[in-house]
């Protein structure tokens, strides 16, 4: 559903993927890369503006222990690190699928008067 949102505003343009006659590469536009400089610019505007409104010592704090969870320079966060199965369990001795599984999407609710 959100791709097709993407591909009708123009964002991004799906194409064949190379030795998967199933798969779709999914590849930014001209407008969407704009949208996305847009929108790193907008973030900026809003980290620039917090110490305006809180304390920056506070700020600089949480942006410190954020950084430190997430990592985003690192190559990988440890928040995935809770991905991963537990050694023990069922889930580990899976192999983890070569591509995401295909789950269409419900987007009713059946139309019965309490909403199930």
């Amino acid at each position: 559903m959100a791709l097709g949102v993407l591909t009708k505003a123009g964002l991004v343009e799906l194409g064949p993927a190379p030795g998967d006659a199933r798969g779709l590469v999914v590849r930014l536009t001209g407008l969407g890369a704009a949208a996305q400089l847009a929108n790193a610019q907008r973030l900026a505007a809003i980290e620039a503006s917090l110490p305006a409104r809180y304390d920056r010592d506070a700020v600089n704090g949480l942006r410190s222990s954020l950084e430190e969870i997430v990592q985003p320079d690192a190559g990988r966060s440890p928040l995935f690190d809770g991905l991963l199965p537990h050694p023990g369990g069922w889930r580990a001795s899976v192999p983890p699928p070569a591509r995401l599984p295909h789950f269409p999407m419900v987007l009713h609710r059946g139309g019965y008067p309490d909403g199930s």
